[in-house]
């Protein structure tokens, strides 16, 4: 609040009280100058929480950010050396993802794509769960993108420019969810582990209209034509029809 004085060529004075409010800032840097919290206000420049639609910047300082919150922001760039810890909550990106060499560590957290204008994600990047949900499309620009659980598209193209793989561990298999409205652009390469021992594997495809020539294409096959060495006494892959009749080993059938 400042008070203004104006006097006028008689000398009478006329005072009054003006309130100035600064506009909110639409732009918030990371200093971690108070602790790893996103939520503290002191760990940010100008201070204050972000809210939805802000840009924010993570510098390569010695706290780095841990998400403790829900939180809905418009930019994020990521800095060489930093990073940005999503813990086990969400956030919800309306505008660009721009890992400039920095990292996301993505713990069991949420990155909800969820802009009004078409978005870019940028960088090597890998996260737990990622949604899509933008009518006007989100894809992966430069870069590539690792998704660890799970794929959502809600709503809206996302383009993979052939840089999306759905990971597979010993302990868990990357997958796409149920399409409740949406479509995909480019390649997705899934992954399947397999442990190191040998023998057979049963192994089918996550989308329709894929062929033995699909598969062909990733590993060593033998004994069928079109494979690596269609004259070698072995087939490596058999597929299984159970209307043969007979008994059950009567269903395996060499491919042709």
């Amino acid at each position: 609040v400042y008070t203004i004085t104006v006097t006028d060529n008689n000398l009478c004075n006329q005072s009054a009280n003006v309130t100035v409010t600064q506009p909110p800032a639409t732009s918030f840097t990371w200093d971690g100058s108070e602790s790893t919290s996103w939520n503290d206000e002191n760990n940010w420049t100008p201070s204050g929480i972000p809210s939805a639609g802000v840009e924010i910047i993570i510098p390569d300082v010695t706290n780095q950010p841990i998400l403790d919150v829900n939180s809905s922001i418009g930019n994020l760039t990521i800095e060489s050396n930093s990073s940005i810890d999503l813990s086990s909550f969400s956030l919800t990106i309306t505008e660009h993802i721009s890992n400039q060499g920095g990292s996301i560590i993505y713990n069991t957290g949420t990155v909800n794509m969820s802009g009004t204008q078409a978005q870019t994600i940028t960088g090597t990047n890998e996260l737990y769960n990622l949604i899509i949900d933008n009518s006007n499309g989100v894809s992966v620009s430069s870069g590539s993108l690792s998704i660890i659980n799970e794929l959502t598209l809600l709503n809206g193209p996302f383009t993979t420019n052939n840089a999306v793989t759905l990971i597979s561990t010993s302990t868990n298999t990357a997958r796409i969810a149920e399409v409740i409205s949406g479509t995909i652009t480019g390649h997705v390469i899934c992954q399947r582990y397999l442990a190191g021992e040998g023998g057979w594997r049963i192994l089918g495809s996550p989308v329709t209209d894929a062929s033995i020539e699909n598969w062909d294409e990733d590993f060593i096959t033998s004994g069928f034509p079109g494979s690596d060495a269609p004259s070698f006494g072995f087939s490596s892959i058999y597929s299984y029809d159970e209307e043969t009749p007979g008994g059950y080993d009567e269903g395996y059938k060499i491919p042709t």
